[in-house]
């Protein structure tokens, strides 16, 4: 049965399923009041979810502490002049588009707190997103099933992290979920609009975003061969998506050449890239050799979007588009759900890098396919499903207010080990170095100003390149200096200047022991460990020559 008239069938089925032996309605049925008000019920249901995570999330946004991807947003969209943010971008000082800071810059004058101001784009992205999510869903099958698609993406981290950050990744797939929106609705003229407007600004917010318009081009292709028509007002419209990236060009070229040699994104591989189906959810593999619960969610998971997503574009390709004139949207759908893998490739090609985080827009691509099979269950199955989801958003939501309960008992403050091993090891007129960029880059932004000028990060790529680490902390602090009061100094004229001093250590997971603890010892220093918290460090560096 064709999709268009399966959704028909639901709207008018007691069950909401698609089968040809649905029972006939009977009067009682038809006059309930949740007959009637389904539709506004449930639209409802979402528009309180929404006002729901804007509350939440500027909540948390108040009192979470910028990271240092957030305060290279902070610094770059902080520039006296928009002509300045270009200068910084040009010198490789951050890697997103310039619209993008001068929306950042936008919010900053609105709202004072600099922690909302900066993560309120992403938090009313998601709220644009959801929306998208929902309409298109509806659009395809009914209210139903539109509201139990739309609750996973409060259960990924795209809700968890992303949608309280300052950066782009939510703004990308907002517009991308926009740029559905409008293409599901074509050929109207200002639904066509909408799309290359919808798709420039992805692009305009990530780079990356390029690589779905692609996808689109690829689906519209697809439409055009099977339908033997070619709408070229929607391939004006695809082009829109390339704008961004063509203008702003120079930019990226430069921070690919300056990053690029020995970058922290590594090499990322098909496996892993799977793994982020379940990553998605907050679940991890527990190890290779571990028979665990999460290593088999995490093969179900990729197992299952790759087996969807062929099935979906196996029945598009299959399609009569007479008979089932939305084929491509199977196709487009598919598409977003594998994503992940897109980007992979296209990144191979392209030898740019892929952090997990680029991979979101496969958000979009979940709530639709999860709308295609759920249009197919009972009623009674679909509202179970739907009370498991509320019932796992409950308990995720539960555990915030704990958390945010216990910050406020405790008067909000953010703890500073840093600053309190480095008071317990005394030697107050020496400098303090912080072993790691990141840590220096927030210690830095939220310390006192005597702190400042003792907080410093030595800079040395090649030595973090020799002990097999990247190099991109150094460059990118080495560039920040320039736009910011920043104590970041090369490490040579640093030691031609001093022969004693402290160092901070805090070790990571994946840099324990610390490699620039051991970089010292071998370069001629001394070190000897004044206090520790059992994980940091505070030790007095002296050069060997005056040790002895």
């Amino acid at each position: 049965m064709p999709l268009d008239r399966c959704a028909q069938t639901q709207n008018e089925s007691p069950t909401g399923a698609c089968s040809r032996g649905s029972r006939s309605l009977t009067p009682s049925a038809t006059d309930s009041f949740w007959g009637k008000n389904k539709e506004g019920l449930l639209t409802g249901a979402v528009l309180f979810l929404l006002v729901y995570s804007v509350i939440r999330n500027i909540l948390m946004a108040a009192v979470r502490p910028f990271w240092f991807d957030e305060l290279c947003t902070w610094i770059v969209a902080r520039q006296p002049k928009v002509a300045s943010i270009w200068h910084a971008l040009k010198r490789a000082a951050d890697s997103q588009p310039p619209p993008y800071y001068i929306l950042e810059r936008l919010f900053d004058k609105l709202i004072a707190n600099d922690h909302i101001a900066f993560r309120m784009p992403s938090i009313l992205a998601f709220c644009l997103m959801e929306w998208c999510l929902f309409s298109l869903v509806k659009r395809r099958h009914n209210a139903s099933v539109a509201f139990v698609a739309s609750l996973p993406p409060f259960v990924t981290v795209l809700y968890s992290t992303y949608a309280v950050e300052a950066r782009p990744y939510c703004l990308v797939v907002a517009f991308l979920a926009a740029a559905l929106v409008a293409y599901q609705r074509l050929p109207s003229r200002i639904w066509t609009v909408l799309l290359g407007l919808s798709l420039a600004a992805a692009a305009c917010s990530h780079y990356y975003a390029v690589f779905m318009t692609v996808l689109f081009l690829a689906v519209e292709a697809v439409h055009n061969l099977k339908t033997k028509s070619f709408r070229w007002p929607v391939w004006i419209a695809l082009s829109f998506g390339f704008l961004p990236l063509i203008f702003f060009w120079p930019l990226l070229a430069r921070f690919k050449a300056y990053y690029s040699g020995h970058a922290w994104y590594g090499n990322p591989t098909l496996l892993g890239t799977l793994k982020f189906y379940a990553g998605l959810f907050g679940i991890f593999s527990a190890g290779p050799a571990s028979p665990s619960l999460p290593n088999l969610i995490v093969v179900l998971l990729a197992v299952a979007a790759l087996v969807g997503a062929a099935l979906l574009i196996y029945r598009g390709l299959r399609a009569n588009p007479d008979e089932q004139p939305a084929f491509h949207l199977d196709i487009l759908a598919a598409g977003f759900l594998l994503s992940p893998v897109i980007l992979l490739f296209a990144t191979r090609i392209t030898h740019g890098g892929l952090a997990p985080r680029y991979l979101l827009p496969v958000v979009p691509g979940v709530a639709l396919v999860a709308g295609f099979g759920l249009s197919f269950l009972s009623r009674k199955s679909l509202a179970l499903i739907g009370a498991l989801l509320c019932v796992g958003i409950a308990s995720q939501e539960t555990q915030f207010w704990l958390s945010y309960y216990g910050s406020y008992q405790l008067g909000f403050v953010v703890p500073q080990p840093a600053v309190d091993l480095a008071n317990s090891a005394g030697h107050a007129d020496l400098p303090v170095v912080v072993s790691e960029g990141h840590d220096y880059l927030v210690l830095d932004h939220y310390t006192t100003p005597t702190w400042k000028q003792r907080f410093t990060f030595l800079a040395d790529p090649n030595a973090a390149v020799a002990y097999g680490k990247p190099d991109s902390n150094d460059k990118v602090l080495l560039m920040l200096r320039e736009f910011a009061p920043l104590r970041v100094i090369e490490y040579p004229q640093f030691k031609a200047s001093h022969s004693q001093f402290l160092l901070y250590s805090d070790p990571t997971w994946e840099n324990d022991p610390d490699w620039f603890v051991s970089w010292l010892s071998a370069d001629g220093w001394a070190l000897h460990r004044l206090t520790t918290d059992g994980h940091s460090s505070v030790y007095l560096v002296t050069i060997e020559t005056m040790s002895h």
